[in-house]
């Protein structure tokens, strides 16, 4: 059970590298 929740972080972390970053208007 806790290599397969390893498993799903890892992937998630892939995902959020993938998000743009937003730049803030003044």
């Amino acid at each position: 059970f806790g290599l397969g929740v390893k498993k799903k972080k890892k992937k998630k972390k892939k995902k959020k590298k993938k998000k743009k970053k937003k730049k803030k208007k003044k």
